[in-house]
């Protein structure tokens, strides 16, 4: 509960789309939210930067790849990848 306060607060903050999809979550399934964030706290650092970036803060692939230093191709993978690792990791619920 303490993640998901936090993320909250911190998305309130920066006036994200981040606090938008958070409290339709919650509103949705409180649950499956809390589940949600410590699996996306769990990725490792560079998953979770490109997965965050494109579907929070809903920049482009080539937007993240500029902020990350990477090309592209690099963020369609590394968003890939923890999009399997979150879904491996939530199929137990």
């Amino acid at each position: 509960i303490r993640v998901l306060n936090i993320r909250i607060k911190d998305a309130k903050k920066a006036n994200t789309k981040a606090f938008f999809v958070l409290r339709t979550i919650i509103n949705n399934n409180y649950a499956y939210a809390i589940l949600l964030l410590k699996a996306i706290e769990l990725l490792p650092e560079n998953l979770k930067t490109a997965f965050i970036l494109t579907h929070t803060e809903d920049l482009s692939q080539l937007e993240v790849a500029e902020i990350m230093r990477t090309s592209r191709k690099a963020v369609e993978s590394l968003v890939r990848r923890a999009k399997y690792n979150l879904r491996i990791t939530l199929e137990k619920y």
